[in-house]
């Protein structure tokens, strides 16, 4: 230990010493580790209490015990390590061995730096921190732990970071490419973000959109009442809840062009479940909404017609009564014993016609059967006009002789052709004829008229009857379409005749037209057909029912006993020799027996029906050749085409008109008549 110094500096050196010594102790004594602030020749000038502690009072004494004397270490090593540290600011680390009190060794983490007052430069010392190696190493393990506590936390929150940028992007990307409009608005409402499905749908611009209030880009109203709906968005804000989608909304665009659509908001909330914004999302169901008005106006309109087809079921019932009710009165006056002739006479009259009025009854069904499965079949011929328009006058004239009207009629002078069925185009003119006389009271006037209007002939009929509601002109066409009438219904007839009308003319390749002014005014229709040019048509001369050259071995069948006996007393009457069968086992065993040469054979028998029991006798050769007649109620294209897959000759529909029936029978060869 040094007890002395020498040198003429001393002084000096002592003042410096003693200013570093109180720099010193201002803050050194505030520390945990132990401190000492040595001079250029190596001499402790000052420590801190926790040197103190740690390497006893007795053994420091201050300006006069050298470092070396407590530290182990080579007196060079030490010196080396004291010059290096004398020339850096920063601390500069070693490990040292000093001696306690009492003789323990103490290794310690040294770290040593430059310490000097300000002007003073040559006159420096070094303070060197001093940490027992087991603390030291604690510390650092401490310090490393804490380093990578530090490090795992930082990868933490990059890794979180970057699956916030990453969940951002999915979010801006998904939102951008999802076929709903999407807007985004901050706490206040105010738009944050839309997507470009918004931007279309809005006619807003995402620059422009950006910042503005929602009220400003979704405008929406009540499609019904057209007045402004709330936002979703402020329904969000304020109750801060999802609001469903809404109904019946139309969404006003930036160019006030109109979309219907569907919306719903719903509210973000961040971690601490704080509402921060809104979500709104919205849908065009502009398509969505048409097909709907279609489906509810089809809806209507098949209420309508559903409504339409009872009404007519009820007038086809009391159609049907009426007649039946007049037949049954009048059979029952012919049962009367003591009826005279003039009441039997009248009453075959009223047999004859509401025979007669069934028979057209059953004609409009089975037309309106036809229109409605489109088999209505045309057997088209050169025609003049003219003839169809007197047969048809002719067809009515009974009604207009009946009710009294007045008829005037202006007919093209012209030959005007065309090439149309000869029946169907006389039921398209008696239709018409016959719906101005039953709808014009008694009394009224009706006009007929026909002209050639370019390559067409034009044919009027118009009247000063009812007239036409203009709520119904429209639909004047449809099926089962009829005005209002009285419970007496004494216009008559199934109200199919206009759809009759129509569908022929345009089979025709025609056209028909109504007009009406409404209720009272009368009615107007105008039917144009193409015209041909033709040769001028013969007109066809109707033929009296023909004679039959001999008398016929014939074969009537049918379940219902009554018709069979019927047709069969009538061919007796025309010198026929007629046999009669009710079910299609009999006929097969007759015929096998008797060999009749002609067979009227019904085809809706119970059990074995018409089309067996005819393939079961044409399969019989032995049978030889004769004719097999249908005589059914099914007359549609295709029963007509099973009738002869199955080896009938003709077939004829019920009710049985009987002249067809002898121009069949007239046209057999007489090598089929029995000798």
């Amino acid at each position: 230990m040094r007890t002395q110094r020498t040198g003429g500096n001393i002084f000096p050196a002592e003042s410096a010493s003693m200013q570093a010594r109180s720099q010193f102790d201002a803050w050194a004594n505030l520390l945990p580790e132990a401190m000492l602030l040595v001079d250029m020749d190596g001499f402790i000038q000052a420590a801190n209490s926790a040197a103190i502690r740690q390497f006893g009072a007795l053994n420091i004494a201050l300006g006069q015990t050298a470092l070396a004397a407590l530290c182990m270490e080579p007196p060079q090593q030490l010196d080396v390590y004291l010059r290096n540290c004398r020339r850096v600011t920063a601390l500069m680390p070693a490990t040292l061995t000093f001696r306690l009190p009492g003789g323990a060794a103490l290794p310690v983490r040294a770290q040593g730096a430059r310490f000097a007052l300000a002007g003073q430069a040559t006159s420096c010392c070094v303070l060197l921190r001093l940490i027992p190696k087991h603390a030291a190493e604690s510390r650092f393990l401490a310090m490393n732990r804490q380093i990578e506590k530090l490090a795992h936390e930082i990868d933490l929150r990059r890794r979180a970071e970057l699956e916030l940028i990453q969940q951002r992007e999915w979010f801006r990307v998904t939102l951008a490419g999802i076929g709903d409009g999407v807007i985004v608005t901050d706490v206040h409402g105010v738009i944050s973000f839309l997507n470009p499905v918004a931007e279309s749908q809005t006619g807003w611009n995402r620059a422009d959109a950006l910042g503005q209030p929602i009220e400003n880009v979704f405008r929406i109203v009540n499609e019904v009442t057209r007045t402004k709906v709330e936002s979703p968005v402020r329904r969000v804000l304020a109750e801060g809840c999802i609001v469903g989608l809404a109904n019946h909304t139309i969404l006003i665009r930036k160019d006030n062009s109109e979309l219907h659509i569907d919306d719903s908001g719903a509210p973000i909330r961040d971690a601490e479940g704080t509402l921060i914004g809104v979500v709104l999302v919205f849908h065009d169901i502009t398509e969505r909404w048409r097909l709907e008005q279609q489906v509810r106006a089809r809806k209507v309109e098949l209420e309508e017609e559903h409504r339409r087809k009872d009404e007519f079921l009820a007038m086809l019932g009391h159609e049907l009564r009426n007649p039946m009710s007049a037949i049954k009165t009048a059979l029952e006056l012919q049962r009367i014993p003591n009826a005279s002739d003039a009441m039997l006479q009248r009453a075959g009259g009223v047999l004859t016609r509401q025979v007669e009025h069934l028979t057209r009854l059953v004609d409009e069904l089975l037309d309106m059967s036809r229109i409605a499965s489109g088999k209505i079949n045309l057997h088209r011929e050169v025609l003049d006009i003219s003839l169809v328009i007197h047969r048809a006058l002719e067809l009515v004239e009974p009604m207009l002789r009946e009710k009294r009207h007045a008829l005037f009629t202006d007919l093209a002078a012209a030959n005007l052709q065309v090439n149309g069925d000869l029946h169907r185009l006389i039921q398209v003119i008696g239709n018409l004829l016959n719906n101005a006389a039953k709808y014009t009271p008694p009394g009224g006037t009706i006009h007929l008229a026909s002209r050639r209007i370019d390559d067409a002939v034009e044919i009027c009929v118009r009247d000063n009857g009812m007239g036409i509601p203009l709520t119904l002109l429209p639909r004047v066409f449809d099926i089962f379409t009829q005005s209002e009438r009285t419970l007496a219904r004494s216009e008559g007839g199934l109200g199919v005749g206009l759809t009759v009308v129509h569908r022929l003319v345009e089979q025709h390749s025609g056209t028909v037209a109504v007009h009406s002014d409404g209720p009272g005014t009368g009615s107007e229709f105008r039917i144009r057909l193409p015209v041909v040019h033709a040769v001028s048509a013969q007109p066809s001369t109707p033929h009296s029912p023909p004679a039959i050259s001999a008398r016929r071995k014939i074969l009537v069948v049918d379940d219902n006993q009554d018709a069979a006996t019927m047709v069969a007393e009538l061919l007796r009457v025309f010198g026929n020799e007629v046999s009669v069968a009710f079910d299609g086992q009999e006929a097969i065993s007759f015929i096998d027996q008797e060999l009749p040469s002609i067979v009227l054979l019904d085809i809706g028998l119970p059990g074995m029906d018409g089309y067996t029991v005819a393939r079961t006798l044409r399969a019989n050769v032995s049978l030889g050749n004769f004719t097999l007649i249908a005589l059914t109620g099914y007359g549609q294209p295709e029963d007509i085409r099973k009738s002869h897959e199955a080896g009938f000759d003709h077939h004829l529909t019920k009710p049985l008109d009987i002249g067809k029936l002898l121009g069949i029978l007239a046209d057999i060869p007489d090598t089929q008549v029995p000798g």
